[in-house]
């Protein structure tokens, strides 16, 4: 289960730099609404993304990390500088920008030609 990530570059149809933020060290405890609760006042959020994986029963449980995304980059900001280090159910967590997917570095590398890859071009450039 890989989330998506638009932290360093907007692509196209994705948010603007540095909205999505990744909290680790989370309790096996939190939940989503515990996470909700602690990044809700830094601004709108509009993608939560709290990972689970699989126990040896085949039983779905926390991976103790999340992703939130947020609408504005500055909101991002302002929970990665409030929220780091901070205790959530006894653990203090981890908060950063989060690293793009490696879909979006595909999506990226392929419309930039900078980076080799090839721009689009519209059919009047192809003719």
């Amino acid at each position: 289960m890989e989330p998506s990530s638009s932290s360093l570059s907007s692509l196209p149809g994705s948010l603007p730099t540095g909205c999505k933020v990744w909290l680790g060290n989370l309790s096996s405890r939190a939940s989503e609404c515990h996470v909700l609760k602690l990044a809700k006042p830094f601004g709108d959020i509009t993608k939560l993304d709290f990972v689970y994986g699989l126990n040896a029963r085949g039983e779905r449980v926390p991976r103790g990390f999340a992703f939130v995304t947020f609408s504005e980059a500055s909101s991002a900001r302002r929970a990665v500088s409030a929220l780091d280090g901070v205790r959530l159910l006894g653990k203090a967590i981890k908060v950063s920008v989060a690293n793009p997917s490696r879909q979006e570095l595909r999506a990226l590398v392929a419309d930039s030609p900078a980076l080799g890859g090839r721009r689009k071009r519209t059919l009047e450039e192809s003719r």
